[in-house]
């Protein structure tokens, strides 16, 4: 059996990592000139230091707040940055917190839990369906692009 870490006991980064990663992925065609190039060429033309894999986690929590505590944006849902959907639901995530917490009646650990509660109510089917469409758009989008380069 192949030993996959060199760099480091954590096998997801160093370079040996982005060597596998670009092995892997060497023949995905790419959106450009005449439509035969691939990532592989892409990296032909890269110096090898600059490469490195990126993980990008994508989740979207069930748990938004604990006591007094309560999280937005990339705190409780990873959404892939291509689609730029990450950045929007933070913002809204905020407008929205914002509102609740402004309307609130009293400051008492009942209306702040019912706050929260409100909060993820009302945000988590609209970033579930962000979730979905930034999914949605990531394989689409390459099978658009593959199916254009055929």
């Amino acid at each position: 059996m192949e030993q996959r870490l060199r760099d480091s006991d954590n096998a997801e980064w160093g370079t040996y990592p982005a060597q596998v990663m670009c092995d892997e992925t060497k023949d995905f065609p790419v959106p450009v000139g005449d439509g035969k190039m691939t990532l592989g060429d892409i990296y032909d033309l890269t110096p090898k230091e600059i490469i490195s894999k990126v993980t990008l986690e994508e989740k979207v929590f069930d748990t938004w707040h604990s006591g007094r505590v309560v999280l937005l944006g990339d705190a409780c849902h990873k959404l892939n940055p291509a689609g730029g959907h990450g950045a929007v639901t933070a913002m809204h995530d905020a407008i929205a917190l914002a509102n609740l917490l402004y309307a609130m009646p009293t400051k008492s650990s009942v209306d702040i839990t019912r706050i929260f509660e409100d909060y993820h109510t009302e945000r988590h089917p609209a970033v579930m369906e962000s979730f979905h469409h930034s999914q949605q758009f990531m394989s689409n989008g390459y099978l658009a692009i593959t199916k254009a380069q055929s």
